[in-house]
């Protein structure tokens, strides 16, 4: 028993500060704006999730994606605290004039030219009733 105590004693304990999980978020400066249209039209209410540091889209899983945000009735959504760089994003939800679930995805890249002085950026992602985009 003494020698299993000393040998967790004497363990090293080591916190890898490279690893970022999706409850230790990177902050970043920019803002993003983003609107989900179908055939044009706003969707109200749809669900937006954005994944960070990320250059493919990673697929329907909600829970690998690392900011979650519901539409307003005109289909806007905002992400704060982004960071320069590739991003994905992925939309899901119901479009009631189609009477159809709608899907799509599409990724973001923030770079110094196209984010504006206030870090500010807008995106529309389209959606359809098949995520072929």
């Amino acid at each position: 028993m003494s020698l299993l105590l000393l040998l967790l004693a004497c363990r090293k304990t080591t916190k890898d500060t490279t690893i970022i999980t999706t409850t230790q978020k990177m902050k970043g400066p920019i803002t993003l704006y983003v609107q989900a249209l179908h055939h044009t039209y706003p969707i109200a209410h749809i669900r937006v999730h954005y994944k960070l540091i990320c250059n493919t889209y990673p697929g329907a899983d909600t829970s690998l994606y690392d900011y979650h945000a519901t539409a307003d009735a005109n289909g806007y959504v905002r992400f704060d605290s982004l960071l320069y760089g590739s991003g994905y994003l992925y939309a899901e939800g119901y479009d009631p004039i189609v009477q159809a679930s709608v899907k799509g995805n599409c990724g973001v890249t923030f770079t110094t030219t196209n984010v504006s002085s206030d870090k500010q950026a807008e995106k529309t992602i389209y959606v359809s009733e098949n995520a072929s985009h």
